[in-house]
């Protein structure tokens, strides 16, 4: 059999329609010869993936760009002087990661994309009602404005009360949805995905001369040619989803209504380890600061004219310049369970998250580098507080 000499990979990276690619110009064009002692020839192209999943998130979940389109195609060469162009492939790219101990290559979630079982949201309060009709308006009691005939949708789409668990659907993930109210009866089934997915990983490819193997560490690729993630909308009354996933297996997933509270609470949204947009509700006290920083000067106020020289009382001496502000916050989880520690870790390490106030999405950087693992057992009542700073400057210098 013939032994491969070496190997040209042109991979295309790209957002947007899939198929989108520009044909005649990959992203990158790698070329590798084999070396000597060894029959395989390796290319580490996850780096290259991860640059081109920037997670781009407005507030809507409907139109979140967390992914990235990957295509390649595998040009070898043999020792008999043959060439094969056969191999191609197509994937879908998230910017996850495992941790250490999951050792090499760790396989992420194929069906639920968030790691606790235990969500605390911020339920929809009881609604008060004039006349509420088939095709009626319906005016709650903060006068927003919601449809009689469309109340779970609209109620469970707005900014404040929305809910939504990113999913893994397919051949290895989830099929049907069921939410079950608190008296434990069912409000809907839904049935998601379709098609099949094949479970690739991208942070380096080994091709031999007949097969090949796709691995990875950091980036997450899945097969393109099916419905990959969905970002299931939870009805309002919700306090139990239960996930059917394909080989009948089901993962329950709990809802938890915050506690009234004087704070008003807030909603964090970030990217966590299987690289999607999650949500965290924080609803105890929360603290604003702002940090100024700041350069001076001492000027000259001496007015020379004809009548003589003076200055003015009125006028500074001392000149403050380059005033640069940055505001940051101090937040309480309120009480939660013990699988929140993880959630509480993916916050911490993640690159990219949200602040969801007055109407606007915000960037903000978790500042906290440290935090204590908590447990019912020595702690009671676990409360997690974490430090934010805004992702920008309070004074706009964007020219």
């Amino acid at each position: 059999m013939a032994n491969i000499v070496n190997a040209t990979l042109n991979l295309w990276i790209y957002t947007g329609d899939f198929g989108s690619k520009d044909e005649a110009n990959p992203d990158y064009i790698i070329y590798k010869e084999k070396k000597v002692n060894e029959d395989i020839i390796i290319f580490e192209i996850g780096e290259l993936v991860r640059d081109y999943t920037e997670v781009l998130f407005s507030g809507s979940y409907t139109s979140i760009q967390q992914s990235a389109w990957a295509e390649w195609k595998m040009i070898r060469t043999y020792d008999d002087d043959t060439v094969d162009e056969t191999l191609v492939g197509s994937a879908i790219a998230f910017n996850g990661y495992g941790y250490f101990e999951d050792g090499i290559n760790p396989q992420l979630s194929s069906d639920v994309l968030i790691s606790n079982t235990n969500i605390f949201h911020n339920c929809p309060k009881s609604i008060s009602t004039e006349t509420v009709t088939a095709d009626s308006t319906l005016y709650k009691a903060d006068n927003s404005i919601l449809k009689a005939d469309n109340l779970s949708s609209s109620a469970a789409s707005s900014a404040e009360f929305g809910l939504y668990i990113p999913l893994l659907t397919g051949a290895e993930g989830a099929t049907e949805v069921t939410y079950l109210n608190s008296s434990g009866s069912t409000i809907s089934t839904t049935t998601v995905g379709s098609g099949s997915i094949t479970h690739l990983t991208a942070d380096n490819a080994t091709y031999t001369a007949d097969g090949s193997v796709l691995t990875a560490d950091m980036t997450y690729i899945m097969e393109a040619s099916s419905e990959i993630t969905e970002e299931i909308e939870v009805p309002f009354d919700t306090r139990t989803i239960e996930i059917l996933l394909a080989d009948g297996s089901k993962k329950t997933l709990y809802i938890n209504c915050i506690d009234c509270s004087k704070y008003d609470p807030y909603k964090i949204s970030f990217v966590n380890k299987f690289g999607v947009v999650q949500d965290l509700w924080f609803d105890k006290k929360r603290t604003d600061n702002l940090d100024v920083s700041k350069d001076s000067y001492k000027r000259n106020t001496l007015n020379i004219s004809s009548t003589g020289v003076d200055y003015s009382i009125n006028s500074a001496q001392m000149m403050p310049h380059n005033i640069m502000g940055n505001k940051r916050l101090v937040m309480n989880t309120g009480f939660v369970t013990e699988d929140h520690n993880e959630v509480i870790q993916q916050l911490m390490l993640t690159e990219s998250a949200w602040i969801h106030e007055e109407g606007q999405v915000l960037p903000i950087v978790p500042k906290t580098t440290s935090f204590t693992y908590k447990t019912t057992t020595d702690d009671k009542l676990i409360n997690f507080t974490v430090e934010f700073d805004y992702a920008f400057d309070t004074i706009n210098n964007i020219r």
